[in-house]
């Protein structure tokens, strides 16, 4: 068992994941800083947004050069949504906005978590770890496995 740096590192390490923990030199705000520091395709980041509705919280999971079609994801979940302010991404998830990762939120039993079905197009991505300096780069097949959410079409 290995020592990672965070806690999301140490869940997906019992899971049998297989990943690395990136240490960013910089700090990063958008999907162009993510990709020139970890020298990618803005595709192969995840970006890890929330929504709230009158139903449930819902997760998204989508490649950085992607936009959620709100429409589709209405249609999908039968329920109007908005993008969660910070506060509710700190109060739902338990992560800071920039930082929020896909796993450790699967506890939550309320949340409906979705990946776009075209994050598997890619090799190689980096997301967000729980902390602000550090990401999780993992195969589009590793995500397959340690995603328990649903693969759809949501841009």
């Amino acid at each position: 068992m290995g020592n990672f740096i965070t806690e999301v590192g140490n869940k997906l390490n019992l899971e049998n994941i297989n990943f690395e923990e990136f240490v960013l030199s910089n700090s990063v705000h958008t999907v162009e800083d993510v990709a020139k520091e970890c020298k990618c395709q803005p595709s192969q980041v995840v970006k890890t947004m929330l929504f709230v509705g009158k139903k449930n919280p819902v997760l998204i999971l989508l490649s950085g050069n992607n936009r959620v079609n709100k429409n589709l994801l209405e249609s999908f979940l039968k329920q109007k949504i908005k993008m969660a302010t910070p506060e509710q991404v700190r109060l739902i998830t338990a992560f800071e906005v920039g930082a929020v990762s896909p796993f450790l939120i699967s506890a939550s039993p309320n949340i409906i978590s979705l990946a776009d079905e075209s994050l598997l197009e890619n090799d190689k991505l980096y997301m967000g770890s729980g902390q602000s300096m550090v990401l999780i780069l993992m195969t589009s097949l590793e995500l397959k496995k340690a995603f328990t959410g649903e693969f759809i079409g949501i841009t």
